[in-house]
C-alpha cells in the first residue's frame, strides 16, 4: 500500500520495519470489503503488529 510506505518514511522506519508496518496494513485492508471505503486504522495495524 502506498499510504503505508509514505507513513513509514515520514516516520523515519528502517527498511525492515517499513515492510513490517505495509504488510500489516495490506493484511487489515484484505481483510475487509470493500476496503477503499473502510481502510486500516493506524491502531488496528500497530496491534496486529504487536500480536505477531
Amino acid at each position: 500500500m502506498k499510504k503505508a510506505d509514505v507513513y513509514a518514511l515520514m516516520n523515519q522506519m528502517d527498511d525492515e520495519q517499513t515492510l513490517i508496518f505495509a504488510s500489516a496494513c495490506s493484511a487489515v485492508a484484505c481483510s475487509r470489503y470493500p476496503f477503499q471505503i473502510n481502510p486500516p486504522k493506524l491502531s488496528e495495524v500497530e496491534q496486529l503488529i504487536k500480536k505477531h
